[in-house]
């Protein structure tokens, strides 16, 4: 056995198909008699076939030739009666043609090209459907061979190409070509392919098969011989010159190998197959398959579908025959789908189809030439894949078969992620400010960082996402979609996924020998039922098939023994290193330093973006309540940050198909909250003998009281957990002695998911923001509510108090918009109780503005206060007052949700006008991320809205909406094509990155989404445009994913830099783009690295393009550029590193300062603040703005710190 194949136990499966014969009898006057027999038994009325189906041939192979011959052979009333009741009694059923001997004159018509008609243009071609699998059936008296063990599928190759070949008017055969062309067709197969030396005799032949094979694989001229009226396989002789061999010469030989072999159903393991060894047994011939070769210039027609039926009526199982010419790569794109599925079910009659439905996919000519004869009654000529039977078995499990389409259970959010490695720190890039950034599909990612075979060191990617991020349904997600894409007919190479869960594992099962390989194993055998030790240690040593490992951890485990697990696991990894590795993580717990010297790649759960989360709801189907109405609901509610968690965008889309529509936050963890604390009590009940719980209603209030308590401990302690003995102390103060205990209430809690038990002995509820609300409501409950808001309130001059009190402060407003006077003060208190204009408390206080709901209360005061939010968020929104875009953005983000005619009219002035002062006090265009964050607050106007409020601006912006709304790729794109308005140009790009995204979810807009991916990779590389709109094209790619802009853009870009670039005015103007666009998408590749170090620092003179490739690095956030980031941050950088800086101006200096000094924030830690405080320097050499970025700098690291 090959050291790289695991052992296997054979199978044989359980046939999911009914039986249908159909039997064409000869002839009489009235036509072909023909019979259909239901699984034996089952006999239906005889119908007849016309007499003219001799005759029938297809005008052109396709789909209404195939209806025309249906309609021939089952168009009499009796037989049409009874197909129709059998496509409703037995829609899976295995469709077995037996045409008499009698009748042979009907063997040469292609029945292949069978098509059932359906409804409009829908129909089925039966010999290409799973549903139907087809074959021509020659009764033989004998009892089905039982399938044969084929681990490996040994074929004997033999090509006949005799020395005389032309001058009996035949072609000669290229063998080299042919052989090299198999290999590869069949390259990564578990096949042994051996080539029969020549002559090609047939003495040779049945020599080698002495040796033992599966399948003969003939590659000659078939010939009809019109004296001997027999068909002939032109072979050689010893002399290599031509040899006729007629079918019963061929069939006699091959008789003596084919007696009946292989393995019995149910056979423990893998035999160990080998070319005739002492004592070992030789494989059985079971397959003959006769390709015609690819110089042929007659038709082997005749003579190769004459041929087949004796070699199946001399013994073989199974015989496939080309009844026409068909181009060499069509035979070869037939074969390869053919063996692989053969290898993975073992049965021959779908395989065959599967290779036809390929053929068709792919558009390969001639999907109808092959054909398959055969005696078996069931189709199965090998025994099954264990492989594809554990992969079944995974997609049958109930903890993954609820992803199936067909199950309806799971909703395919958009929830993506963004990909890291090396160097870069998850932690400082999971705190960098919310902006649009590329991002990929999690098994899009997969297949990127598992392209091919590993090795060592072992490749090993973490899953990280905080609470609510769907890390677990991820996880569960890649189990059953690689399990399910393993079964596909074009994997070469099936994935195997094994889920692990560490949920349950006691500390002590750690310190076991190997207690990673123990879990291994025990997880291998919940699907692989019967393997035993010897196969279990060399299916983990082997590397056919590859091991997806998906080890899930929920938070259960102490930080000490996570790190017991995480240190076993690269031992277990580093024993194996050919499989694959998957750790589901949170982000803060993940210790990077662990991996040294391992390949780790990081995939880090994003939030549900705004944009996708709304082509999402466009694309649910039009009666869906969760669809558009819920996109209303959230365009009107400003919940879109709320449903940027996953977890509570499906608890939005129940509610909405409950048919309720939550009008604010506060009123959606109401209801949350409510129905699971009824959940929970409910639970109690259950478990309470005296099921006197919640009669009375009185269970519940406690619990809320407990919840609360709880929730103000946390907050005010400024903790997210409690230990155990701490919250039962407090939860016992307000339990009181009722009946139920405080282990029963918790364990109730938190399968409620209101509450969740982290490590060994640690509470904390099960969402922060569950936590934020459960505090406000023990606020604003107080009888000295307003005191202690007021108290809270005075301490948000850090911005590290006011990210730790947000959200609370944002549900109380929610929970007293019933009290008018009480939410006047409260929001005076923020609004007045410091500069609006230097803090950001201005976001705080629009977003509790926009807590209140539309029918809420409606005074002058809070109009007043309205304005004066409004007022202060378009004063943030120039970049003169706010230098960062990533504030300036947050700004447009919420006067779109205030909504009122002065925070509109800014908008479309921010969208299509120039309210940017650049560095020389020129107007310009804000920065792409501000104008889309305002295009975002207009296109959810309506049109009405749009009209009144934008005609006076310019209707031309009327118009741009216009066609963004009705996914108008085609007029968008003649927009950015055009050069005299930059406006609309830079519009037409943000619209067609968005709608790139929205279009490429449709299966039937993918021409209009590639369209739009085109125009602006074209516009990015060939365009001579102006600097604003090209920022407007490169932001608008950084929104499409990764893997499409490397190929349409990135890579044509640095693989011929001149046809892009063509004066050094351009070279800084693409350069400063592509450097933004490389910070945005994330990319790691060595290449995109070595271009922000050296071009855009290193050689440039430009302060601008060193500040974008700045930026850039802050998003990357390799903890490798911190040093450089400090060092320019105090003004000293190392002349290797950018030796322009000590020539710029101090102006420019100062800019440089102010954004590394920025992108500490994300890359840096507490030692770079302290060391930038030690030198800093005299007040000459440190601007009152970096002072400002340094305090900003310092709350943001402190805050990730904390």
């Amino acid at each position: 056995m090959s050291n790289n194949t695991a052992p296997e136990v054979h199978t044989v499966p359980t046939s999911p198909y009914a039986d249908l014969l159909i039997r064409i009898l000869k002839r009489e006057e009235q036509g072909y008699p023909i019979e259909l027999t239901l699984d034996g038994r089952l006999e239906f009325r005889r119908g007849y076939v016309k007499p003219t189906v001799a005759q029938w041939k297809p005008a052109a192979p396709g789909a209404d030739a195939g209806r025309s011959l249906f309609e021939l052979l089952l168009g009499d009333d009796p037989v049409a009666n009874a197909w129709a009741m059998l496509r409703g009694t037995a829609p899976q059923r295995r469709i077995r043609l037996s045409i008499d001997d009698d009748a042979a004159e009907l063997h040469p018509i292609p029945w292949e090209l069978l098509y059932e008609p359906g409804e409009g243009d829908a129909g089925v071609n039966l010999a290409a459907a799973d549903a139907t699998p087809f074959s021509r059936y020659i009764p033989d008296p004998q009892d089905d061979p039982p399938p044969a063990a084929a681990h490996r599928l040994k074929i004997l190759v033999a090509i006949a190409d005799p020395a005389n070949l032309e001058s009996w008017g035949l072609p000669n055969i290229n063998v080299k070509e042919e052989w090299e062309a198999l290999q590869k067709s069949l390259a990564g197969l578990p096949v042994e392919l051996r080539l029969l030396p020549q002559p090609c005799t047939l003495e040779a032949i049945e020599a080698a098969l002495l040796e033992g094979a599966h399948v003969l694989h003939i590659i000659a001229h078939g010939v009809w011989s019109k004296s001997k009226q027999e068909a002939a396989i032109v072979l050689a002789n010893r002399n290599n010159q031509l040899h006729f061999v007629y079918a019963d010469e061929h069939a006699q030989a091959l008789a003596r190998h084919l007696r009946d072999g292989g393995a019995p159903a149910g056979a423990p393991a893998f035999p160990q197959e080998t070319t005739g060894a002492a004592g070992e047994k030789a494989p059985t011939l079971r397959l003959v398959f006769l390709a015609s070769c690819q110089t042929a210039t007659q038709s082997p027609t005749d003579a190769f579908a004459a041929f087949a039926p004796r070699l199946v009526r001399a013994g073989a199982p199974a015989v496939l025959a080309m009844q026409d010419l068909a181009p060499v790569e069509s035979t070869r794109a037939f074969a390869v789908v053919f063996y692989r599925q053969l290898l993975s079910h073992g049965r021959v009659d779908l395989a065959a189809n599967q290779a036809r439905a390929a053929m068709l996919t792919g558009r390969w000519p001639g999907a109808h030439i092959p054909v398959l004869f055969t005696r078996l009654t069931d189709g199965q000529l090998l025994t099954a894949s264990p492989t594809r039977a554990a992969l079944a078995a995974i997609c049958a499990d109930e903890d993954f078969a609820w992803f199936a389409p067909a199950s309806q259970n799971y909703l395919p959010l958009p929830v993506e992620v963004v990909h890291i490695i090396g160097q870069q720190s998850v932690q400082r890039f999971d705190a960098q400010p919310v902006e649009p950034t590329a991002t990929i599909d999690v098994m899009q990612a997969l297949a990127q960082i598992y392209p091919a075979e590993a090795g060592a060191p072992p490749t090993m990617v973490a899953l990280a996402g905080g609470y609510g991020a769907n890390r677990t349904t991820q996880l569960r997600r890649i189990v059953w979609q690689t399990a399910q894409d393993s079964l596909a007919p074009e994997t070469a190479q099936p994935i195997v996924p094994v889920y692990v869960s560490f949920g349950r594992t006691r500390a002590s099962e750690f310190g076991a020998n190997d207690p990673i390989g123990d879990m291994v194993r025990a997880a291998l055998r919940r699907h692989w039922r019967e393997l035993d030790p010897r196969q279990c240690a060399a299916l983990l040593a082997g590397r056919s098939p590859i091991l997806r490992f998906v080890f899930h951890d929920d938070d259960s485990l102490t930080d000490a023994d996570l790190l017991i697990v995480l240190k076993q696991l690269r031992l277990f990894a580093e024993r194996y290193p050919q499989h694959q590795y998957i750790f589901g993580i949170h982000p803060e717990r993940l210790v990077q330093d662990l991996f040294a010297g391992v390949d780790l790649h990081v995939l880090i759960l994003q939030p549900l973006d705004r944009r996708k989360l709304r082509h999402f709801l466009q694309g649910r189907p039009a009666d869906d309540p969760a669809g558009l109405p819920l996109m209303h609901c959230l365009d009107q509610s400003g919940l879109y940050d709320l449903a940027a968690v996953p977890w509570f965008m499906l608890k939005l889309v129940e509610s909405a198909r409950r048919g309720h529509y939550p009008r604010s936050r506060s009123e959606l963890l109401q209801q949350m909250v409510g129905d699971a604390l009824a959940e929970a009590c409910e639970t109690l009940a259950d478990g309470n003998q005296q099921r006197s719980l919640t009669r009375q209603g009185a269970v519940i209030e406690h619990v809320e009281r407990i919840l609360y308590a709880l929730a103000w401990r946390m907050q005010t302690n400024f903790t997210s957990t409690l230990p155990l003995d701490e919250a039962f102390t407090l939860m016992k103060q307000i339990r009181g002695d009722r009946e139920y205990g405080l282990e029963e209430l918790t364990d109730a809690l938190v399968q409620s998911k209101l509450l969740a038990i982290e490590g060994r002995g640690q509470l904390r509820f099960a969402y922060s923001r569950i936590q934020a609300y459960c505090c406000a409501q023990a606020i604003v409950q107080r009888n000295d509510r307003m005191r202690r808001l007021d108290d809270i309130t005075s301490t948000l001059g850090r911005l590290s108090r006011l990210h730790w009190w947000e959200e609370t402060l944002i549900f109380a407003c929610g929970l007293m918009a019933d009290d008018t006077r009480a939410l006047e003060e409260f929001l005076a208190a923020i609004v007045y109780g410091m500069n609006l204009l230097e803090s950001d408390r201005t976001f705080l206080a629009a977003r509790c503005l926009s807590e209140i709901p539309p029918a809420g209360p409606s005074t002058r005061t809070l109009s007043n206060l309205t304005e004066t939010v409004t007022a202060a968020l378009i004063w943030r929104l120039n970049n003169q007052n706010e230098p960062n875009s990533v504030q300036r953005s947050r700004a447009a983000n919420l006067l779109g949700q205030i909504a009122t005619r002065p925070a509109l009219e800014q908008l479309a002035h921010t969208a299509y006008g120039k309210p940017r002062q650049d560095r020389r006090q020129q107007p310009d265009f804000d920065y792409s991320n501000v104008r889309m964050a305002a295009v975002i607050g207009l296109l959810r106007l309506n049109q009405a809205t749009q009209i009144d409020l934008l005609t006076p601006i310019d209707p031309l912006l009327i118009k741009l909406l216009g066609y963004w709304q009705e996914n108008d790729v085609e007029a968008l794109a003649g927009w950015l094509r055009q050069t005299d308005n930059t406006g609309a140009q830079g519009l037409a790009a943000l619209a067609l990155g968005d709608l790139h995204m929205q279009l490429k979810l449709r299966a039937d807009r993918q021409e209009q989404a590639a369209l739009a991916l085109a125009e602006l990779a074209d516009a990015f590389l060939r365009h001579k445009l102006d600097e604003a709109t090209l920022w407007a094209v490169t932001y608008a790619l950084a929104t499409i994913d990764l893997p499409a802009v490397q190929g349409a853009v990135l890579d044509p870009f640095f693989r011929d830099e001149a046809a892009t670039i063509r004066s050094d005015d351009e070279c800084t103007k693409h350069y400063k783009s592509l450097a933004y666009l490389i910070g945005l998408m994330r990319w790691q590749a060595p290449i995109a690295r070595d271009f922000l170090l050296r071009r855009c620092m290193l050689e440039t003179k430009d302060a601008k393009l060193a500040a974008v490739a700045i930026d850039a690095l802050a998003r990357l956030a390799d903890r490798n550029d911190k040093p450089l980031l400090e060092r320019i941050a105090m003004g000293c950088p190392n002349a290797e590193a950018i030796p322009c800086f000590k020539y710029l101006t101090r102006e420019d200096q100062l800019y440089l300062q102010r954004k590394a000094t920025d992108a500490l924030a994300v890359v840096g830690d507490a030692e770079s603040i302290a060391l930038l405080r030690e030198n800093r320097g005299d007040p000459g050499h440190w601007s009152p703005e970096l002072e400002l970025a340094l305090y900003r700098t310092s709350e943001e690291i402190y805050w990730r710190l904390r």
